[in-house]
């Protein structure tokens, strides 16, 4: 029988928001600055927040993994790669990769330009040998994911195309599995409630919008549209959109979360788009 998850992944999200935030929603701060955030946290955070909002809103079972209690950067990469997680990436001809996850029963197909990469997998580290990696941003977005549970944090995919790497941020898209989790998407209630409790876990997190559609396939998607002002690592403000898409597969709940800089996002909602609508699921 399933446990009934303790709500370490949303304490676990508070602490590190706590230690990002330069004040605490409900304090009634109007002039606080807006939080330093780096790529991989802030869509560590939103998307366990999402899986925390579920549990605690009573929308979704509970899982049985344990939770991550900090997300720190690694201090060196390990030179030994854990065994397959049950996926893999292939690339293909017209430059798209082919992502299968045997694991969590899906396959989606990542444009060109776009870098996908599994935890501790060679891809992972054959990445810090491309020219784009020569970049500090590119490298501190690779490292700052090296610590993560790959077993929940699927795929990585970061945006590498020329012209995109503005503000010191990379946008790339972060897929998490939820095992033993699940949303209704019969009707917008869910995921309208998902979105109404994020800005109170996420310090200045907006929610534009929230709806529940399908994807050509056939498909139903729960998506939140959100922005959330922050700094960069050098002090400049930044103003982050977010693109969730959460949808149901066996034995768990994907969420895929898209962030960009919102200077930007006119160029590259279109790819995320384009991949979300690539998603098949499996037996």
């Amino acid at each position: 029988m399933m446990k009934k998850r303790r709500p370490y992944l949303f304490a676990a999200s508070l602490l590190v928001l706590a230690a990002m935030a330069c004040a605490i929603p409900g304090q009634g701060t109007a002039s606080a600055p807006a939080p330093t955030v780096d790529p991989a946290q802030l869509d560590a955070i939103v998307a366990e927040t999402v899986a925390a909002v579920l549990q605690q809103t009573a929308l979704a079972p509970t899982a049985t993994q344990p939770a991550t209690a900090t997300i720190e950067p690694a201090a060196e990469l390990s030179v030994t790669t854990t065994p397959l997680p049950q996926s893999s990436i292939t690339n293909q001809a017209d430059g798209t990769s082919f992502y299968v996850d045997e694991k969590a029963g899906f396959n989606v197909t990542i444009p060109a330009g776009w870098l996908p990469v599994r935890i501790d997998q060679l891809e992972y580290y054959d990445a810090f040998s491309l020219p784009q990696a020569a970049d500090p941003t590119v490298q501190s977005a690779l490292m700052d994911i090296n610590d993560l549970d790959p077993k929940v944090y699927r795929l990585f995919i970061f945006d590498l195309q020329d012209g995109h790497l503005q503000s010191g941020f990379v946008n790339n898209v972060n897929i998490v599995w939820d095992q033993g989790s699940s949303i209704s998407l019969k009707t917008e209630d869910d995921i309208k409630a998902t979105a109404e409790s994020l800005p109170s876990v996420v310090p200045g997190l907006v929610v534009k919008s929230a709806s529940v559609s399908k994807t050509l396939s056939d498909i139903l998607i729960g998506v939140i549209l959100s922005e959330v002002p922050a700094k960069n690592k050098d002090g400049a403000d930044l103003v982050l959109v977010q693109k969730q898409v959460l949808l149901n597969v066996k034995d768990g709940l994907l969420v895929f979360t898209f962030t960009t800089e919102q200077g930007i996002k006119d160029a590259t909602l279109p790819f995320f788009d384009t991949l979300v609508e690539s998603i098949q699921l499996g037996e």
